[in-house]
């Protein structure tokens, strides 16, 4: 099969007034495209185009386009990638995790040095975990003298950044 065969329908669809958009032309001939992607690279495919049509279509443009009409037709299809999510315990890294994902539901911080952290940490326990897990004392934590939380997470990812 030549290019003609894949590619007439998108060229139809560009010079017709039917579709609102080129976009919208590369969305109905997403699977012509793919076909023709594969037989032929974006410059012949871009030379087609010019001939039949008149419009002039870049390289990356091309690229574009059918990239925006990939991710449509995978969402449409329900066969977007998908995406993992691996929860971990705070205070604990990823690397710390066993082969299958999951995480041992044990604390390695006792109860009494958590509720020290908490209190300089302005009762935010993650950020009283990032500095147990980074080993920041708690002097060093009341030295920032941070007005709130937020300062005081910038603080402890800026210190712990640089230790």
């Amino acid at each position: 099969m030549g290019l003609d065969e894949y590619l007439a329908k998108l060229a139809d669809l560009l010079m017709s007034d039917t579709v609102k958009s080129q976009q919208a032309a590369f969305n109905l001939c997403f699977d012509e495209l793919t076909e023709a992607k594969e037989i032929a690279g974006w410059s012949n495919i871009s030379e087609y185009l010019k001939i039949k049509t008149g419009l002039v279509f870049e390289e990356k443009k091309l690229w574009t386009m059918y990239a925006r009409a990939k991710a449509k037709s995978e969402k449409q299809s329900g066969r977007s990638k998908p995406v993992t999510i691996r929860a971990t315990l705070p205070g604990r890294s990823s690397r710390e995790a066993d082969k299958n994902g999951s995480e041992e539901l044990e604390s390695n911080v006792s109860d009494e040095l958590l509720k020290q952290y908490i209190k300089v940490c302005f009762n935010n326990e993650r950020i009283a975990l990032r500095a147990i897990e980074g080993g920041v004392s708690i002097d060093t934590i009341e030295s920032w003298k941070s007005p709130n939380s937020v300062r005081l997470g910038n603080a402890l990812t800026n210190y712990i950044s640089k230790k």
